[in-house]
């Protein structure tokens, strides 16, 4: 996706009663009507407006630009008026009516989706509220609301694949969350050394396989990482296989990341 490059008209839908101005970050264009964030992390940016909301920097959704602004050369240098609350439209694609009373997700300062970016700092934009058409969504702006990440651990010890079922084991069947969640990667940390064979992990959601494989020659200490960036409803079934060609021994602990979207 791509940020914008020009004022929009369409982009205030609702009620506006809070307003703020905050510092610029150097050598960005800010238009109007586009999404702001604060800078998080960036050692020169950090604590100023930014328009980086496509979750590949820690960032967090400060409100929507009251107007056009030129770039800056040094951060701290000017200031831009700031919507913090009210409604405001953003660009989508196929757009439903079901995708009302969920999260907003930024792809870019003008989109949003339902569905987090593939990335390790998504940014919620607040809750769907109306359906302008397939193209463009009403949001109910929630800035400052950060996506906490939730951890399913699970232990697997002494013989992790017995001869059952093909040299296979499901050290978790048909577990379902107890609401809609994001399910972004799934971390697995060799706790005794893998002997024997190598060992498939395998995080299956709703019958889709995601793989790692845990090498045999492997080091004790190594976390292995293997995005999955699928939804998982409530009835969703998420398992855990362990396979091998061999019967491997030795612990591992898989740690499956997400978080609730309701």
């Amino acid at each position: 996706m791509a940020n914008l490059t020009a004022n929009r008209t369409d982009r205030d839908r609702g009620y506006k009663d809070k307003t703020l101005s905050a510092l610029m970050a150097g050598s960005l264009p800010f238009y109007r009507g586009g999404a702001l964030a604060i800078d998080l992390d960036d050692p020169t940016d950090e604590g100023y407006v930014v328009k980086t909301l496509d979750g590949s920097v820690p960032a967090t959704f400060f409100g929507g630009s009251q107007r056009e602004k030129s770039a800056v050369t040094l951060a701290g240098d000017g200031r831009i008026g700031i919507f913090r609350d009210g409604s405001f439209s953003f660009h989508c694609t196929a757009a439903t009516q079901k995708w009302v009373g969920k999260k907003a997700f930024f792809l870019d300062d003008h989109t949003v989706s339902i569905i987090p970016p593939n990335a390790d700092n998504p940014v919620i934009a607040g809750i769907v509220v109306g359906i302008i058409s397939s193209a463009e969504v009403e949001v109910l702006l929630t800035p400052s609301d950060l996506v906490n990440w939730c951890h399913l651990g699970v232990f697997c010890g002494a013989t992790l694949v017995t001869s059952i079922n093909a040299n296979s084991v499901e050290a978790m069947t048909d577990f379902l969350f107890d609401n809609r969640v994001f399910i972004h990667e799934f971390a697995t940390f060799e706790q005794t050394a893998i002997g024997a064979a190598d060992l498939v992990v395998n995080v299956q959601v709703d019958a889709v396989d995601h793989e790692q494989t845990i090498s045999q020659a492997g080091t004790v200490g190594t976390v292995a990482v293997t995005a999955v960036n699928r939804i998982a409803e409530p009835d969703t079934a998420v398992s855990l296989i362990l396979s091998s060609a061999g019967e491997p021994t030795g612990e591992v602990m898989v740690n499956i990341k997400y978080t609730n979207l309701f």
